[in-house]
Order: structure tokens, then C-alpha cells, then sequence
């Protein structure tokens, strides 16, 4: 067997027997109530309506209930609710893919799409500045331009796969360096100027779309950490946590390095799932960052992670409420204790909830290692209110907050007065139709640094998207 298929082997048998157990349990707990729901909607109307009027109140309530946690339709418009397994790459309705397109283009688009070819182009612009505190006032240009392609296995004679491919070109300055601080300002800020294929995924789907598997180079905050509503703001910190995004030799599997991978996705109903993945433990390749090469190597070990979560029906999909874990499986020396080394781990918290047509939230915390990690934990909440009149249904305006509660062996190193770093950021995306949306942003940081310079720091920013 040589390296690469056995580190693949590795990787296949330690999410097995990590996620079994859990995976074994709640089959256990759902799948009476799964079985249950699918024997009642295979009962003709006629009968489920006389067993309903012969009911004693309480047995009406039971029967509710049990319909509540099976994810059953209560309504024709539950009904028509479709919910699978499938792999939700483009599902953000505050991050959407927008295209301009013309009645033409749409039409061979629409014949591609028939065929099982899916397609889509976007590019980023932003603007940055420091107007207040920082290190250095100047302005920042960034650029990301993204290219995906999905192959839809149903329309092509694969039924129940899919292909996925995603190339990034990135360029442009460092608008966190000029604020004086270490956890970023733009979700575009990059190291240096790249071009690469990003993720390369195959996934099948199997038992009636309850289990997913996908296999290649994937990103893991595509799937794990992910609030819908949080996807609207520029900072780093509302697309992954810093306590998690700190971790591993190059991060973990999060742009712009991603690594090889197996997930796996199981939704015994409408209202839950579960998912669990193992990746590569270094991401990317160190030795060659600005390639498409990807590491797999058992001396890196791997990253293992599991989420679980809970989705009610009412509000299509909308509201979540999730908790996770990860872990590596290789030590790392403690920033503690020099010389001593130990495993790195966390876990996190997530809600997402529609509060009205036009509103939403989230809540999100996360704590890492304290021993071997310079952030111990990141919580952040924060807003979204969509439409505002007839003449903009489609624009958002956001407001979040974010505090980062540092280790104790980096706030004994600042004398023991080093605070928590602390943020706010207040955006509005105008949304202009035809794939074109203009966003201006103002952050406020507090403590921005590991140590108490600069105090704090204002930055302007203004990003343009055009899709297609």
C-alpha cells in the first residue's frame, strides 16, 4: 500500500470509529419516531382523518407532537419541503452567488443546467482604510475572484452524486496590518497573490438521501461553523471562530488552504443531522503555498470534527441551532509550557434565528486549549435586517459585535493587563439586481493587538460584487 492510499485508509477508519458510536445513538433515539412518521403518511387520507376524530385530546397532543419531531408535514406548504443530504455550498441568503445575465445567456445557461452543468463567476473588489488609531492611515485595495463548477450526477446517469470543483484567484495588500491587528479585517485578505484550484469534491448520496458522503479537497467551514446570517459581514471572525481558525500547522481547512478530506452527513429527519469529517492535518502545502499541491501525509496526523444540529420547519431552514467539537490528532508543543506538548481541542456553540420576515441573528462562542493557544475563546452575536420598502426588497443591513478572551500565559506575558480584544462592525449591502451589489462597512476594535498598542482602531470599507 503506498503513503497516500493508506494515510486515505487512516483517515476512512478514524471517522468510523469516532462517529459510530455517536451516529449508532441517534439512530437509536430517531428512528422509532422517523419509522413511525413514514407508516402515517403512507396512510391513506380517508383512514388518517377517522383515527384523528376518534382521538381523545390528549392522544391528538401525542400525535402532534410525534409529528413535530419527525419533521412530518403538518401543512401542504411542509409538504412540499424537500429536504436532503445535499451538500450546501451556495445556501446563504446573506452571501448568495448573484449573476448578470441577459435573456441570451440565461437560455444556454438554463440548457447547460438541464444537462447537469451548473456554473458560476464572482468577483470581490474592497476597499480598506484606517481613519483612526491603527499603525499606518493609508488605503488598502483587495480582489477575490471566484469559479465554480457543479456536475449533477441525477441529469448526467449518476443518480445521487455530484461533482464539485472551485478555483480562487486572490490578490491585493494587507489592510490588518495597517490596523495594528492580528485577528484580520477582510475575509479577502490573503498572505500573498494566488491562483489555485481550492476544493475538488466528490459526494454520493445514499439511503433515500439520509447519508451523504463526500470525498476530496474540501472546506470545512463550508459545512461545520456556519451561520447563515453571519455570512453578510467582512471580518474573518464571523466566518470561523479565532480559537479555531488559529489552530494546526496552516490553519485548518478554511480559505485560502484547504486540505483532503472524508465527511460524512447523516439527517434522519427534516429537524437534525449530524455530520463528522476528517482532513489532512496540515492544510495546503507550507512548502508550496500559492500552489494547487495538497498534503496527504500520516506525520501530519489529521483534524477530526463533528457537528450536530437542530432545524425547525417553520421558517425554511433559517433558524439552526448547532453544537461542535474538534480535535487534532497529532501533538502540538504547549505556548505554556516550552518542551511539553499536548492535543489541541475545542469546541463551539451556534444559533441562528429568524426573528421576523425581515429580521435575524446569531450567537456564536467557541473555546480552544488554553495551554496551547493564544486565543481561549471568541464569542460573537449580531443582526441582520433584510428589505427595506418596495424599492429595495433585497438589501441587508448588519451590526455584530466580537470579543476574543485571550490565554493566561499572553496576558502574563503583558503584565497580566493585556484585555480582550473586542470588536464592532456595522455594514449595509445594497443590492442593485443583475449581479450587482455595492457594500460599505465601519469597524470599531478595541485592543486590537496582543498588547496594548494601538489602543484602538477605526477602519472604512466598501466592497463591490459583480456575478455571473
Amino acid at each position: 500500500m503506498t503513503p497516500d492510499s493508506a494515510i486515505v485508509a487512516y483517515l476512512g477508519v478514524r471517522v468510523f470509529y469516532l462517529s459510530k458510536t455517536l451516529l449508532l445513538a441517534m439512530g437509536l433515539l430517531i428512528s422509532e419516531t422517523c419509522l413511525s412518521s413514514e407508516a402515517q403518511v403512507s396512510e391513506s387520507d380517508e383512514k388518517q382523518v377517522d383515527e384523528e376524530a376518534t382521538d381523545s385530546p390528549w392522544q391528538m397532543k401525542a400525535r402532534k407532537l410525534k409529528r413535530y419531531f419527525n419533521g412530518s408535514p403538518e401543512s401542504e406548504e411542509d409538504e412540499n419541503d424537500d429536504t436532503t443530504a445535499t451538500h450546501p455550498e451556495s445556501k446563504n441568503i446573506y452571501d448568495k452567488d448573484t449573476s448578470i445575465v441577459d435573456e441570451k445567456s440565461q437560455g444556454w445557461r438554463k440548457d447547460l443546467s438541464e444537462k447537469g452543468l451548473d456554473f458560476s463567476v464572482l468577483y470581490k473588489g474592497e476597499w480598506s482604510r484606517v481613519v483612526k488609531g491603527g499603525l499606518e492611515r493609508k488605503n488598502s485595495f483587495l480582489g477575490n475572484l471566484d469559479l465554480k463548477l457543479t456536475l449533477d450526477g441525477d441529469k448526467m446517469g449518476l443518480s445521487d452524486t455530484q461533482v464539485f470543483a472551485y478555483a480562487l484567484f486572490d490578490h491585493g495588500q494587507h489592510p490588518s496590518e495597517a490596523a495594528g491587528t492580528a485577528y484580520g479585517v477582510s475575509n479577502l485578505e490573503v498572505a500573498d497573490r494566488i491562483f489555485k484550484l481550492y476544493e475538488l469534491w466528490v459526494q454520493h448520496e445514499l439511503f433515500d438521501k439520509r447519508l451523504s458522503v463526500l470525498l476530496g479537497i474540501h472546506d470545512l467551514n463550508s459545512e461545520f461553523y456556519v451561520t447563515d446570517s453571519s455570512g453578510l459581514f467582512f471580518n474573518p471572525t464571523f466566518g470561523i471562530g479565532n480559537e479555531f481558525a488559529q489552530t494546526g500547522v496552516n490553519g485548518p481547512s478554511i480559505f485560502p488552504n484547504a486540505s483532503p478530506s472524508i465527511r460524512l452527513r447523516y439527517t434522519p429527519s427534516k429537524r437534525f443531522y449530524f455530520m463528522a469529517a476528517a482532513f489532512n492535518g496540515e492544510a495546503g502545502d507550507t512548502r508550496a503555498p500559492k500552489s494547487s499541491r495538497y498534503r496527504i501525509n500520516k506525520k501530519d496526523g489529521a483534524l477530526v470534527i463533528y457537528e450536530a444540529a437542530y432545524l425547525p420547519l417553520s421558517d425554511e431552514g433559517e433558524t439552526k441551532y448547532a453544537v461542535g467539537t474538534w480535535s487534532y490528532t497529532k501533538k502540538f508543543e504547549l505556548e505554556a509550557h516550552p518542551g511539553e506538548t499536548g492535543y489541541n481541542q475545542g469546541s463551539y456553540l451556534l444559533v441562528n434565528q429568524k426573528i421576523s420576515d425581515s429580521l435575524s441573528s446569531f450567537l456564536r462562542y467557541g473555546f480552544a486549549e488554553e495551554d496551547l493557544n493564544e486565543v481561549l475563546s471568541n464569542g460573537s452575536v449580531g443582526f441582520v435586517w433584510k428589505g427595506f420598502g418596495e424599492s429595495r426588497p433585497e438589501d441587508l443591513l448588519g451590526l455584530a459585535f466580537s470579543t476574543l478572551d485571550k490565554s493566561e500565559h499572553v496576558r502574563t506575558a503583558d503584565d497580566e493587563h493585556a484585555p480582550a480584544t473586542s470588536f464592532v462592525e456595522f455594514t449595509y449591502k445594497i443590492d442593485f439586481g443583475s449581479g450587482i451589489a455595492f457594500q460599505p462597512n465601519v469597524q470599531y476594535f478595541d485592543y486590537p493587538a496582543n498588547d496594548k498598542s494601538p489602543r484602538s482602531t477605526t477602519t472604512l470599507g466598501a466592497r463591490i460584487e459583480l456575478g455571473f
